[in-house]
């Protein structure tokens, strides 16, 4: 079940997106002044702050998961993914009966997702996403591919929501 914002209207999507762009940020300022004074903890006090615990941290606070900082730069993501890996889908093509399948949730954002298939879907197509377990965890949405590469015995296929 879906909860209702007071006063009975959604805010405006763009709205949202801000706010939460606007709280990113100052996040990312906290856990960056927090780092700052860890290292001089540790500067002070090398024996009691192993290196490798710092490297962690420093890892932890990195933008992305992924790749070094060339390929952070390089990330073309104009908001955070979400990790939403085990939620099973329907997923139906605009043709016939026989183009639904299942697939699973990988992560999500607000414009897109990405998701394992058991078969490559043709980039450029519109396809109909349905969580299998009919939670709200996910809505229902079409989603227009954008890339699909092979993937762990399956197909890593990136989708851009039609409805955002």
């Amino acid at each position: 079940m879906r909860r209702q914002h007071p006063g009975g209207a959604e805010p405006p999507a763009e709205l949202i997106h801000d706010i939460f762009d606007l709280l990113l940020k100052k996040t990312r300022e906290v856990a960056r002044q927090s780092l700052d004074r860890v290292r001089a903890l540790r500067d002070r006090y090398p024996s009691d702050f192993p290196q490798e615990h710092l490297s962690y941290l420093q890892e932890l606070s990195a933008p992305s998961s992924t790749g070094g900082a060339l390929e952070r730069a390089a990330d073309r993501r104009v908001s955070p993914r979400f990790p939403k890996m085990g939620t099973h889908l329907t997923i139906a093509g605009s043709g016939d009966k026989s183009s639904v399948h299942d697939g699973v949730l990988m992560d999500q954002s607000w414009q897109g997702l990405l998701m394992h298939s058991p078969r490559p879907e043709e980039v450029g197509s519109v396809l109909a996403v349905h969580a299998a377990d009919a939670s709200d965890v996910f809505p229902d949405c079409w989603v227009e591919v954008r890339h699909c590469r092979p993937r762990e015995g399956g197909w890593a296929v990136g989708c851009q929501r039609l409805d955002s």
